[in-house]
C-alpha cells in the first residue's frame, strides 16, 4: 500500500503545524519573559539556577523515573532563556567547552548553557571558575 503525500500534507496541514510551531515560540518567549522578570538580579538567578540542578541531581527525582530517563524540561527553558537574553559563546569559549555534539553553547549572566545533540539531547549549565 503506497501513501499519496500531496494528498496527506494540505495547506490546513501546513497552517495547525505553523500554528503550533508559534505558540511553542511564543510559550518559550512567555517564559524566558518571567524568569527575567522574576530574577532580575544575578544572586537570585544563581539560586534558581542552583535550586533547578539540585533537584535534578537528587536521589529521589531519579529515583521516581527507575529505567527510563528522566525529564530535564527546567534545563531546556533555561537554555532558551540564555539564547534570548545571554550571548552566543565566542570561538574560543566553543573551543574549550563545546565538544562534536555542540548543538547550543551560550553565556548568560556568569554561566554557561550547553546543548548537546546525539542519540539523544542534554543540557548542560555550569559556570567558569
Amino acid at each position: 500500500m503506497s501513501i499519496n503525500l500531496e494528498s496527506f500534507i494540505t495547506e490546513e496541514f501546513l497552517q495547525k503545524c505553523s500554528e503550533g510551531l508559534a505558540r511553542r515560540v511564543q510559550r518559550e518567549d512567555n517564559r524566558a519573559s518571567r524568569i527575567h522578570s522574576h530574577y532580575p538580579d544575578d544572586e537570585k538567578f544563581k539560586e534558581l539556577i542552583y535550586k533547578v540542578l539540585l533537584k535534578y541531581k537528587s536521589a529521589e527525582y531519579k529515583r521516581r523515573y527507575l529505567h527510563i530517563e528522566p525529564p530535564e524540561g527546567l534545563l531546556d527553558v533555561l537554555v532558551s532563556y540564555a539564547s534570548r537574553y545571554g550571548r552566543d559563546a565566542c570561538v574560543e569559549e566553543c573551543e574549550e567547552y563545546g565538544n562534536m555534539f555542540t548543538t547550543e553553547l551560550y553565556f548568560c549572566r556568569g554561566f554557561y548553557f550547553h546543548r548537546m545533540c546525539g542519540q539523544g539531547s542534554y543540557c548542560h549549565i555550569f559556570r567558569k571558575l
